[in-house]
């Protein structure tokens, strides 16, 4: 395989994997009590962007905080999600870089 065919093959599947991971993006379940504000990990882990999961009520916490549970897109994970497929790409880029030759 040449190398300007296998850096298009690098650059579309990069592409392909931050589609899938903004499809997909990582969940948080936030309760939010006025001044107090308590973010955990989505049990669910990954899910739709356009079917979020339902919050998980917790037993452990009294049952009349269940009504003050979200779920929101984990913009910490995703950014780390996102930011490790780049730098993936970018060094897969630079392996397959054309090769310079020396002058004449």
């Amino acid at each position: 395989m040449n190398r300007g065919l296998a850096q298009k093959v690098v650059v579309t599947g990069a592409v392909i994997i931050t589609v899938l991971a903004l499809l997909f993006p990582p969940w948080v379940q936030t309760l939010d009590v006025g001044v107090y504000r308590m973010t955990l990990p989505y049990r669910g882990h990954y899910a739709p962007i356009y079917s979020p999961p339902d919050p998980e009520p917790l037993e452990d916490i009294h049952r009349s905080l269940n009504k003050y549970w979200s779920i929101q897109v984990d913009i910490r994970r995703l950014g780390s999600e996102l930011c490790i497929i780049v730098v993936v790409a970018a060094f897969a880029l630079y392996l397959l870089r054309p090769k310079v030759k020396p002058g004449p």
